[in-house]
Order: structure tokens, then sequence, then C-alpha cells
């Protein structure tokens, strides 16, 4: 448990002791449900026999106990992805790239395939790698699919055990990178024939959805069920900590000694994540933000993640940034207050001492950001404060001088924060502390 709180503080994982199924020491093997062993397992612990293993509940026990703790993903969340794919068959995860949607493809589809191949049942499972060229083949090979179940399906139903259930569904398909492909919804055409108790298990992966009537489509008419998979929702958020914590917590039970300095850049890594997506969806959309997968690869070892850290902010995310923000500029104008994204980086860093000539820094120019449009907007939000401010005390002051129905505007300012009915709701007043004694 004290392992678990480590990774995953919040929630860990949805485990706890009842998510155990054996316990290993040497020859011992303890079904933690079972009796109890001869001896006390640390008894076990003798000679070569110096580690303990712990097996955790899988397929067997109809529980995702094992997926939860491999894929640092809560139990509870995929229990709803296993659900979706057990009612519809048809899943697709969308979001942003380097978000993990591939991996968590291949986790789901193996954990399908172990639960049929339980059921006695032969799946097959593949895996199509969806590129700009590959749509016309994408349809051919989905409506063959659709064409043999149907065809599987009706050969079961005339044979003695009339068991159609075996027809198509030992077999798992995961179309990775949909986003290549033009009209998504015409390549599902095929399956509009086949039955949902016939159809193979579908798991896709996409970057973005093209268009809301496409998502619509594919609902109503081909049973797909949209998991929105993105940088500021569980799981993906909070992923990098828990994968970094994890990494953290084997080299201390390696008995490496730990500075404290190590533990400041973990806890560190994650902030300067959610920092540059926060600038990429000020200044462009949620769509560009990135991933956590670019961060994965960091070292265990501070003089080791100072290296690693300064290449992969010059050669990898600063020059992303720049070509983002400049995008989302040309697209979007500049709606953001300016801010070099490296400041905060060096203002924040673990060893900032020697940071602030180690990392690129972003200037206005460099994106084409107008600083002066920037001092404009500001000095037109000052004119508009001070105007209001004046409109606000003239109000006040002829509030405090005037007959009853002034002194009824007060009073309604002060139990509602309502206009009087003399004042229309769009002139610039900001509300009830104006009028306070």
């Amino acid at each position: 448990q004290n392992y678990l709180v480590r990774i995953d503080p919040e929630e860990h994982l949805g485990l706890d002791h009842t998510s155990i199924q054996h316990l290993h020491i040497g020859d011992l093997k303890w079904t933690i449900d079972g009796p109890s062993p001869p001896m006390s397992p640390s008894s076990y612990l003798i000679g070569y026999n110096d580690s303990v293993s712990l097996t955790l509940k899988g397929v067997d026990e109809n529980r995702l106990d094992s997926l939860s703790f491999e894929t640092m993903i809560s139990r509870s969340i995929l229990e709803r992805y296993v659900s979706l794919m057990t009612e519809f068959k048809r899943v697709i995860f969308c979001g942003p790239s380097g978000t993990g949607k591939t991996y968590l493809a291949l986790k789901l589809a193996q954990y399908m395939s172990d639960r049929l191949a339980k059921e006695g049942r032969q799946p097959k499972m593949s895996l199509f790698n969806v590129d700009h060229k590959s749509s016309k083949e994408l349809r051919q090979y989905l409506s063959s699919i659709a064409q043999d179940s149907t065809a599987a399906a009706a050969a079961a139903a005339t044979a003695e055990n009339g068991n159609s259930d075996n027809a198509f569904q030992d077999n798992v398909i995961i179309l990775d990178n949909l986003h290549h492909v033009v009209s998504v919804a015409d390549v599902f055409n095929g399956f509009i024939s086949m039955g949902n108790q016939n159809s193979p298990y579908v798991i896709g992966t996409m970057n973005q959805v093209s268009s809301s009537s496409a998502s619509t489509n594919l609902q109503l008419h081909h049973m797909f069920r949209w998991v929105l998979y993105s940088n500021h929702i569980k799981p993906v958020h909070g992923f990098l900590g828990r994968f970094l914590r994890r990494h953290l917590v084997e080299r201390e039970v390696l008995e490496i000694d730990d500075e404290e300095e190590l533990k400041k850049m973990i806890d560190w890594i994650p902030q300067v994540w959610q920092h540059v997506n926060r600038l990429l969806e000020m200044h462009n959309s949620s769509e560009v933000t990135l991933g956590p997968q670019l961060y994965l690869s960091c070292p265990m070892a501070s003089q080791l993640i100072k290296l690693w850290f300064t290449d992969l902010w010059n050669y990898s995310i600063f020059p992303y940034i720049v070509e983002a923000i400049k995008e989302g500029i040309q697209t979007y104008g500049c709606r953001a207050v300016w801010e070099d994204p490296t400041d905060w980086i060096v203002r924040t860093c673990p060893w900032s001492s020697e940071a602030s000539t180690q990392f690129l820094h972003l200037r206005p120019e460099d994106v084409g950001y107008d600083m002066t449009q920037q001092q404009h907007s500001l000095v037109t939000s000052n004119n508009n404060n001070a105007s209001n401010n004046s409109i606000n005390n003239n109000t006040g002051s002829a509030a405090f001088h005037n007959n009853i129905n002034n002194n009824l505007y007060i009073n309604n300012c002060a139990d509602d924060g309502s206009h009087s009915a003399k004042i229309s709701n769009t002139d610039p007043l900001v509300g009830c502390e104006d009028f306070e004694i």
C-alpha cells in the first residue's frame, strides 16, 4: 500500500490488498484468498530466497488490477473502457499525439484477446497502421471482414448447434492513426451490414475528430463510442507524475542513494509539461498540446537530468513551441499577453543558478507576435477601466444625494446585485461594492 501511495497519492490506482492474487517467495506460492501457508511468509526468506514477488488479479479472475498496475491507469477507468468494449465492441480513442493512445489500444486488445482465450476461443489480433495512402486498403479490409462475418454467422446458424456466438467474435482489430483517413465514416460503411453480435472488437486511435458530423455518424450507424484521451483529463492528466515516481521508487528499492535534488526534479518535470501545454493553448489550441510521451525518457540521476532536459528543451520542445505559436498567431491573431516560456523554466527549475544561460529564449519577433498590438490593447483596457471608475463614482455619488428611488437602487444592490430599472444592463457598472459605506 505504501508503494501505491508513493506512485499515486490521490487514488492509489484504485488498488489495495484485495488486488493481490499470489505471493511468491522461493518455492512458496501462496494464494491470498486460500489457506495460510504452514509457516509465516517471512520464514521463507532464507539463503538465496531474498525477494518477494506479487501477482495481481487479472483475466482469470475477471479483474483489471494487473492491467492497471502495468499501464499506470486507475482500475475504475479501465473498467469503463472494457465495459464500452464489451457492450459496443467498437471504441475510438481521440486525443493529441503522444498521449499513449496506441499503447493503451494494444493493452486493451491483448486483454480482450486473453478473455476470449479463457472462454475457449481462438482469438486473432490484427493491427492496421493507417497512413495517407491506405484509405482504400482499409475500406476493402473492413468490407471483407464484414462479408466474412456475415457468411460465418449464417453458416453457424444452420449448423447443428446453431451457435453463432463464435462466428467472428474471436477477433480483435486495432486501427491506429485513423486521422489520416479523409472520411472515417465512409471507411466504415461496410460495417453497416454487420450486426453487433458477430462483430469483432475494433479499437481505433486518432489525433482529432475531423468533424462533429463524422463522430455522430459513427455513433448512430456503426455503434462506435468515442473516448476523449486528452492531456487535461484523466488518465493522461497525472500520468507523467505517476510514471516518474514509479521509476524513482524502483531506484530506491535498489538501495541507490537518492539526493533531495533528484526528487525535486522529478516533481518539476510534470510542471514543465503543464506549463508548456498552457502556453500552447493560449496561443493556439488544445489540439497542438504535447503528450507526456516526450518526457518519459527522463533519466533517474540529477546530473543526467540536467543534460537531458537542456537538450530536450533546446532541440525538441523549443522548436515545437516556435512553430505552434507561429501557426496560432497566423490563425487566431495575438490573443494572449506575450510571455517568454523560458522565463518560467529559468525561474522555477531546481538548478536555476545554472539555468539562465543554458536554455534558448523566445522573442516575440521569432513567432510574428505584434507587441504594439498588445500595448494598444493594454492602453484601451486602461482607458476603459478609468472610464468605468469615473461612471461608477458619479453614479455612487448621485445615489447618496437623491430621493428614495435611489435608496431603492442601493438596497437592490445590497440584496442581489441587480441593476436599477433606470440603468440598462449594458452600462459599465461593477456592482454593490461601489455603494458600500
